[in-house]
């Protein structure tokens, strides 16, 4: 775990993880994976549908939900317009 500051002062914190399949370091920030499900249910969407929606690929949307991995920039992005929220809604330091 990393944290590090954007250049808007706040604070992010970033996961670490070394996929077996790429073996190099992968960065990721924080996602309220708790929030990206409820979200997801809300809009009665399957996991395949939001991955086909926001071309996010079905095993990241599973792996943020379940708090497995850090959502890149992009994923996160995506979603955030598939569930109709501002991306800072997504992460877990954005909870208020």
């Amino acid at each position: 775990m990393l944290s590090v500051f954007h250049k808007s002062g706040q604070c992010q914190t970033l996961y670490c993880t070394i996929p077996p399949e790429t073996g190099r370091m992968e960065f990721g920030m924080r996602v309220d994976s708790e929030r990206l499900k409820q979200l997801r249910e809300e809009k009665v969407l399957t996991m395949r549908q939001v991955a086909e929606l926001s071309g996010v690929s079905r095993d990241t949307v599973y792996r943020l939900e379940h708090g497995l991995t850090g959502g890149r920039q992009s994923s996160i992005k995506a979603l955030a317009r598939v569930y109709g929220v501002a991306p800072q809604e997504l992460l877990a330091n954005g909870k208020t």
